[in-house]
């Protein structure tokens, strides 16, 4: 399944399909306009590639240097399984987990 990210409210994205490291360069130019409190929505991704972890957390990085945040929330199966074996459940705020 290709990879989508679209704006679907202020602040919040929808993220769907598979976030391979080919499309983080995409993906990096959509999230880095991204500014105040920030929301991700997981539900419809699929898979998240190494990249695609890094770049979350330099979104997260970059968020809280401005005093901001990011929340990653209704993450599917997968990808939450995934953010607990990496250990970074433990430094993203995640909703509907």
């Amino acid at each position: 399944m290709a990879f989508h990210i679209e704006y679907a409210a202020e602040g919040r994205y929808r993220l769907r399909g598979q976030l391979l490291a080919s499309e983080v360069p995409g993906a990096a130019s959509a999230l880095d306009g991204a500014t105040g409190d920030v929301e991700l929505d997981l539900a419809d991704l699929q898979y998240v590639s190494s990249a695609g972890l890094r770049l979350f957390i330099r979104t997260q990085a970059r968020l809280l240097d401005g005093g901001h945040r990011l929340r990653l929330i209704n993450p599917s199966d997968h990808v939450r399984d995934l953010l607990e074996v990496t250990g970074l459940d433990q430094i993203f705020d995640l909703d509907g987990a």
